[in-house]
């Protein structure tokens, strides 16, 4: 996980959807005699990102293209700027969040075993991308005040390098209904696991949502670096933070009209850069959004 983080680290953008968590009550106590029931597993969106705002972007690529060749006055190298960092975090992403999470995803499949003391245990088999096969222990606790799931993520696999023996592979906490949660995802290519990323979320409402992505991977050279994406209603603000050379970039889009703005150091001076509802660069407004 380590090295596409530093991958990550050495790209100023990237965009990410909070997932919403499905609004549900505490799980009811059983009859007498029989066991409460179990917590309502979270939706998997609230680790993994939603990027098809932008599109393809090699199918954007050849619409720039296309568009100068015919002479037409539309520029599209904003948003054609904008959706190519998104994608190179796609990427990222795609290796070091999906996993985790689709495994987590998984346990909706599995039906759980009470422990006691409100807490459950989900056992079952989980294949990777490679095709490694890895059983899978989730644990869940509901915390004493009742409106909070305590998780915990666990894999054994001998066909991994290294292999791994009830590896913990993240944790964290979830609301029951709205709220705020976090993960922590470990690095399990390394023995012992290593702390590397950490994601808060906020889920306000259906029309308000937040999440912080984190570097946390103690040593490596993108440490202290956050995304920051907010949601509120059809308007989205992803702000990057790279630790090391102290800047911000941030780039908005509404996800309504298809309007929006890209402002990086290292792109268009540092200045606002801005797209139409049909991707042609425009004028930004005189106070641009931040």
């Amino acid at each position: 996980m380590k090295h596409w983080m530093m991958g990550w680290m050495g790209i100023l953008l990237a965009a990410v959807i909070v997932g919403g968590c499905s609004e549900s009550t505490a799980p009811e106590t059983g009859a007498q005699g029989q066991d409460p029931q179990a917590p309502i597993l979270p939706p998997a969106e609230v680790m993994q990102f939603d990027l098809a705002f932008f599109g393809p972007p090699a199918v954007a690529g050849a619409q720039v293209q296309e568009s100068e060749m015919a002479g037409e006055p539309c520029s599209q190298r904003n948003w054609f700027n904008a959706a190519l960092r998104v994608a190179a975090i796609d990427l990222i992403v795609a290796v070091g969040i999906a996993p985790p999470a689709t495994a987590f995803a998984a346990a909706v499949h599995t039906f759980p075993s009470y422990l006691g003391d409100l807490t459950w245990l989900w056992i079952y088999t989980w294949i990777d991308a490679e095709g490694h096969e890895m059983q899978v222990r989730l644990q869940g606790r509901i915390l004493e005040d009742d409106d909070a799931v305590a998780w915990e993520l666990r894999v054994n696999s001998e066909a991994s390098a290294p292999p791994l023996d009830n590896a913990l592979w993240f944790q964290g906490e979830s609301p029951i209904g709205y709220g705020e949660g976090y993960w922590i995802i470990n690095d399990i290519s390394v023995s012992p696991t290593s702390p590397a990323v950490r994601l808060d979320f906020n889920h306000a409402s259906d029309e308000e949502g937040e999440l912080l992505f984190e570097n946390i991977y103690a040593g490596d050279e993108g440490l202290g670096d956050t995304l920051r994406f907010h949601e509120l209603g059809s308007l989205c603000t992803l702000e990057f933070y790279d630790a090391s050379a102290d800047e911000e970039a941030v780039i908005i889009w509404h996800e309504e009209d298809g309007g929006g703005s890209l402002e990086c150091p290292d792109y268009n001076g540092g200045e606002p850069a801005c797209w139409t509802a049909e991707h042609c660069d425009c004028e930004c407004p005189e106070i641009a959004p931040s």
